[in-house]
Order: structure tokens, then C-alpha cells, then sequence
């Protein structure tokens, strides 16, 4: 029974992931149009954009349960980078950091942590900021330099 609930789970993350790629990719914002015409919206179809949509709402739900076991932050840096550098790139992609970012929140912050998209917007700000290289990835060295790196940087925002 908990792991059907599990599946729900993963499969309504998907769902609404695909919604708000569809709904992103129309133009539409959840607000009421103020528009008194007739005229139905667009079909919605599917597109390459809807399976990876749905491609990264299910990686982010299995980093969720990957991340479980994944070692402390505060107290192991180096370790954490390690574990999430799934590639083993010596570095963090965007789609690596996005994962960590919400496995790591969802282990400290329960149920209420961010979902897909703001770990991606939080993610985005944080590379801004931390990628000195400019090369799109986090280096082992731009994630572990004290105070200015991203490992510091996480803890000081998120924990």
C-alpha cells in the first residue's frame, strides 16, 4: 500500500509538472482571462517539451527517494558533492544541483519543501552567483571554497 501511494505520489509530481510546462508554454499563468470571447483555448498537444517535462518530474521524484540515504551536508561537503555528481564529472550540472537541491530540502523540510521548479529558479540564482567559471557546471573547488562557495552558500539560504 505505501508504495502505490508512492507511485500516486510520483505520478501527480509528473502530472503537474506537465500542466505547468503546458501551461508555460501557452502563456497561461493560472489567472482568469479577461477576455469575454467565445473561443476555446488551443488544444493542448503533446510534444517533445511534455515528455521531458514528464522525463524530469520523474527523475526529481527518484532523486527525492535516491537522496534519503545521502550523507549530511553541514558535515560532509566533499561527500555530498561526490554523491550527487551521479556522471562522476568532477562537477554539478544544473540538472544534478536541481536534484540535490530538492532531495537535500525534502530530507530537512519534510513534505513542505520546493518542488521541480523553484529548485530550479533557486538553483539558477545559486550558479549565478557560484559559478565563477562561467562553465555551467559547479567544480569541486567552487562548491567547497569557505564562505563563498556553493556548499556554504546552501547552508547559509536553505539550512
Amino acid at each position: 500500500a505505501a508504495a502505490a501511494a508512492a507511485d500516486d505520489e510520483r505520478t501527480a509530481a509528473a502530472i503537474a509538472a506537465i500542466n505547468a510546462a503546458d501551461a508555460a508554454q501557452h502563456g497561461q499563468h493560472g489567472t482568469a482571462s479577461t477576455s469575454t470571447s467565445a473561443i476555446p483555448p488551443p488544444a493542448l498537444n503533446w510534444s517533445t517539451s511534455n515528455d521531458q517535462a514528464l522525463a524530469d518530474a520523474m527523475e526529481f521524484e527518484n532523486a527525492i527517494e535516491y537522496g534519503r540515504a545521502c550523507p549530511d551536508l553541514k558535515t560532509d561537503k566533499e561527500i555530498w558533492f561526490e554523491f550527487w555528481d551521479r556522471d562522476s564529472s568532477g562537477t554539478l550540472d544544473r540538472r544534478e544541483l536541481t536534484n540535490a537541491l530538492g532531495a537535500t530540502l525534502r530530507r530537512v523540510q519534510g513534505e513542505g519543501s520546493p518542488d521541480r521548479p523553484t529548485c530550479e529558479l533557486q538553483v539558477d540564482m545559486l550558479m549565478a552567483m557560484c559559478d565563477t567559471s562561467t562553465a555551467g557546471s559547479i567544480t569541486k573547488n567552487e562548491f567547497l571554497t569557505p564562505q563563498v562557495g556553493l556548499a556554504d552558500s546552501l547552508i547559509a539560504n536553505f539550512f
